[in-house]
């Protein structure tokens, strides 16, 4: 018999993916296999830490023997939120979940392979139409701001400003000033190299104009907060005195410590309302984001807790969703005694 956690899961795993954290924009050109999107940073690491092979250094190695090379290794990267991922992506590429891709025969990674490439060529080697095979809608466009580092983005929803991003976690806050962030700016025309406090002033006071200045003001602020959660409570603080009203999300991807992120949503008032969104983090393995779920839901309702995305610049970002709902599945299962309450929850988080 089925059992409730994999009857949850299956629900879940049909919610429509529109991933805010995700930066996996492909260039308009026509894919021609299953590589390029399969193919990343953090694969060719284990690839050239477990072969010590020049060719993954190199490069000199062709699509099908790197795609090949990786299925083989998986079975030596159980427990890994790398290997776990890539075990999503082959579940998706072969629709089926139940495969657990530990030992692979050459047979098999081939058959994968053909599926693979022949998914990208019903879509015509379009990315975006890839994506629809998995029920991605990638319905956001970002703009990098001057000056800001790639530290903020406006993100736009079919022509209209659906939110503002911005990553504070390496950034001491400097109260907005109009006059030294136009020296900070004079001093970047002039190829000068800025330290951390001239570019904090840029990015704030770049904030405090789309808050107080702009024309379209902003209504939902999404936040990595940094380490300490100094800066981000000192933006949410000052944001507060200067009569903002404004959602604020903190990106809850395992980096900060639960305790701080709930002292950050305690700033909440009738104006600023501070919430927690639950991001996947570079060290989230099932085991690990598992046990991350469980300690947040002691102390923080789950019923305001809403899923962003996967930080990550894979094409196959989608993976990291399957893999989050899988987890979740298996907590809420255990949370919740009313299977229907546990999938209302589930829809909740999940956005749907």
């Amino acid at each position: 018999m089925e059992k409730f956690e994999d009857r949850l899961y299956s629900r879940l795993s049909r919610v429509k993916i529109a991933d805010t954290y995700a930066k996996a924009f492909e260039e308009e050109k026509v894919l021609t296999n299953i590589n390029e999107l399969f193919r990343t940073s953090a694969k060719d690491e284990l690839l050239r830490r477990f072969s010590c092979d020049e060719k993954y250094i190199s490069h000199a190695i062709s699509d099908f023997e790197y795609f090949s090379d990786f299925c083989r290794l998986l079975p030596s990267l159980t427990g890994t939120l790398v290997g776990e991922l890539a075990k999503e992506e082959l579940s998706l590429l072969y629709r089926n979940s139940g495969n657990s891709f530990d030992s692979l025969s050459d047979e098999q990674i081939a058959s994968l392979w053909r599926e693979g490439n022949r998914m990208l060529s019903e879509s015509g080697g379009k990315y975006l139409d890839f994506l629809s095979n998995f029920g991605v809608e990638k319905s956001y466009t970002r703009e990098t701001l001057p000056h800001t580092f790639d530290c903020v983005e406006k993100c736009y929803q079919e022509g209209e400003l659906a939110f503002l991003f911005a990553d504070v976690s390496a950034l001491p806050f400097v109260r907005p000033d109009p006059y030294h962030a136009s020296l900070a700016k004079d001093a970047l025309a002039n190829g000068k190299t800025l330290g951390d406090e001239e570019k904090a002033v840029l990015i704030f006071q770049t904030l405090y104009e789309l808050f107080f200045q702009s024309t379209a003001p902003i209504s939902c602020l999404r936040l990595l907060p940094d380490a300490s959660g100094e800066t981000a409570r000192a933006l949410i603080e000052y944001l507060g005195r200067m009569g903002a009203s404004v959602s604020i999300r903190l990106a809850a991807d395992g980096s900060v410590k639960e305790e701080i992120l709930l002292s950050l949503c305690a700033l909440s008032d009738a104006h600023v309302d501070v919430t927690l969104e639950l991001v996947l983090g570079a060290t989230d393995s099932r085991l690990s984001l598992y046990h991350r779920l469980c300690r947040l839901s002691a102390i923080y309702p789950l019923s305001q807790l809403r899923f962003g995305g996967v930080r990550t610049d894979s094409p196959l970002f989608f993976a990291g969703h399957r893999h989050v709902v899988r987890v979740l599945s298996r907590v809420l299962s255990e949370i919740a005694s009313v299977e229907e309450e546990a999938e209302r929850l589930g829809m909740q988080i999940l956005g749907a």
